[in-house]
């Protein structure tokens, strides 16, 4: 049986926004200046800070997709040693998508 089209297109969706997150804003002249996510922006910063700019940074990155809703249910774990890892819950027009990353800050 092929998956339903609500199926595929929340996979696309879920790969779009790995895609977005592992991507440096500004960094490759093929996408858009809206494109990507500015983690330069807090490698170096102390752990305060970068939590502090975190949300925001991760909300405007994502929310450049239109088929991307709201970010809610952000959790983010102290991995160790300049390791952060994020999940949260992207709320797309096809439904729900939980998303986890674990960045280099």
């Amino acid at each position: 049986p092929q998956p339903s089209r609500r199926a595929t297109a929340s996979s696309w969706t879920a790969t779009a926004i790995r895609k977005i997150l592992q991507t440096e804003r500004f960094h490759y002249l093929i996408y858009s200046w809206n494109y990507g996510m500015e983690w330069s922006q807090l490698i170096g910063k102390s752990r305060e800070t970068a939590l502090a700019n975190l949300k925001q940074q991760l909300e405007s990155a994502l929310l450049q997709d239109d088929r991307i809703l709201s970010i809610t249910d952000l959790n983010v774990t102290d991995s160790g040693r300049r390791f952060l890892t994020v999940s949260f819950t992207a709320n797309t027009i096809f439904g729900a998508v939980g998303e986890e990353i674990t960045a280099n800050v």
